[in-house]
């Protein structure tokens, strides 16, 4: 390779104008600065997490609730002193970067004219390639950002452990390439699509979107997803009970698609001496002896007059206790932007602490699907504080014992924006700490048997 190409950090180019390093291209997701990004991840880090007065509290109980002010990639290598491998469930909400600048804070703000010289473009090429390297430039930024967090958050996964991703069209294709390079791609789990609104934009000029992703990756193959509480509506169709003790069930179809002749035959109604037939093309999912258990077992139904077509009395005790989870995530089962900003009037008085909170139905789904009531709980872009809530609610809901660890930077409030929040609050960081004090509270009033030490955080800083 060109000595020129490995110095400028970016594998697979030629740093000299227009030429490419033939010998060193390779599939996969690269960027100017990837090779430092990585560099970040395992460098050590000399902070530790003291309480907001100064004072240490390290070292950090493996179960204990933590809030903690800093950097997200100081305190992931924190974290890795007393929880390497020990989360089960990682959920992170992290910037979307959708707007034309990047300011990450990582000292990866390299000038415009290093991104174009490492992409070829300096020495006369056209206006719109430099457009396109200035999104690319931007695009790099994040990608500084998420790469050495992303790698961190993998050692701190439990082997049979999740990380969900929220994220937009901005900037999910590359979330999913370094997902895939980090986590392994054949430990992706699912791309969710939540629907985060429930009305269009009718200003829009293009398409009025209306979804997020949500990325499940898993630590190793050694993770097994879970099955969602079972709804009143999923319940609903079981509507019959013959008092036998069995409980409610509901009628199904006894043909199959799958044709066989030997299961096509007629069936004779016990009580009227009628034989039916299955539809044409089709046969009985049962062969004639099979069938005669179930007839003799009361296990076909044959109308309320007992003078129908038979079907299959499917019991709702047979069923599985809960559903299988599907990719599609509508706003009735995991929430929406208008009942997260609710969540935050009901607490705080107003929505003006946070533009972009999650709401704390979609954050519950996802602990319901990804781990046990035990579960070790880590969120690294806290912002509200929406997942510190959502584990304290599931706890209550169904008795369970979740821990949760909140980071969020102490990013100052915009006094010009919003005068009145900054003079309250200050930073995000506040914000946050004030939402899980406040929703704990709400909480303990609400169930008043909940253990008060599952709404309980230890609020740190770094230092």
């Amino acid at each position: 390779m060109d000595p020129s190409a490995e110095s400028s950090g970016h594998e697979g180019y030629s740093a000299r104008p227009g030429q490419w390093a033939e010998t060193s291209e390779t599939y996969g997701l690269t960027w100017p600065g990837k090779r430092a990004a990585r560099r970040l991840a395992q460098a050590p880090t000399r902070c530790r997490f003291v309480s907001m007065d100064g004072e240490e509290i390290e070292p950090v109980s493996l179960r204990q609730n933590l809030v903690i002010e800093g950097d997200s990639l100081d305190a992931l290598k924190i974290l890795k002193r007393t929880h390497l491998a020990s989360f089960d469930v990682v959920c992170i909400d992290p910037p979307y970067n959708g707007g034309t600048t990047a300011d990450y804070r990582d000292n990866f703000h390299r000038p415009q004219a290093e991104e174009d010289r490492v992409a070829g473009l300096a020495g006369g090429r056209g206006g719109s390639a430099r457009a396109g390297t200035s999104a690319g430039r931007r695009h790099s930024l994040w990608l500084d950002l998420m790469y050495p967090r992303l790698h961190l958050a993998r050692e701190l996964l439990a082997p049979t452990g999740v990380i969900a991703v929220s994220i937009d069209d901005a900037e999910a294709p590359r979330l999913r390439m370094i997902l895939d390079e980090v986590f392994g791609e054949e430990n992706h789990c699912a791309t969710i699509v939540w629907e985060k609104k429930y009305a269009p934009a009718n200003d829009c000029r293009s398409f009025s979107v209306v979804h997020d992703y949500v990325m499940l990756y898993s630590a190793s193959p050694a993770f097994r997803r879970r099955l969602l509480p079972r709804s009143e509506s999923a319940n609903r169709p079981y509507r019959h009970d013959d008092a036998d003790g069995r409980g409610p069930y509901r009628a199904s179809d006894l043909s199959v698609r799958t044709y066989h002749p030997a299961n096509d035959y007629p069936l004779v109604n016990p009580l009227t001496g009628t034989e039916h037939r299955p539809p044409a093309g089709r046969c009985w999912g049962h062969d004639r002896a099979s069938m005669n258990r179930l007839i003799e077992d009361g296990r076909i139904y044959w109308g309320a007059d007992g003078t129908r077509s038979p079907q299959l009395k499917r019991y709702l005790s047979d069923v599985q206790d809960g559903m299988v989870p599907t990719t599609l995530w509508t706003r009735d089962v995991a929430g929406h932007t208008h009942a997260a900003r609710a969540e935050l009037k009901a607490l705080f008085g107003t929505t003006a602490v946070f533009e972009t909170p999650k709401p704390v139905q979609l954050i519950r789904r996802l602990l319901q699907v990804s781990a046990d009531q035990d579960a070790m709980v880590l969120d690294f872009f806290a912002g509200s504080g929406t997942t510190g809530h959502a584990v304290m609610r599931q706890n209550a809901e169904d008795g369970g014992h979740r821990s949760c660890v909140l980071v969020q930077l102490g990013e100052p409030i915009d006094v010009r924006r919003k005068p009145e929040v900054a003079r309250e609050f200050g930073t995000i960081a506040e914000v946050t700490r004030q939402r899980v004090r406040r929703a704990g509270e709400a909480l303990r009033a609400e169930f008043p048997e909940l253990d008060e030490g599952l709404t309980r955080f230890t609020e740190a800083r770094i230092e």
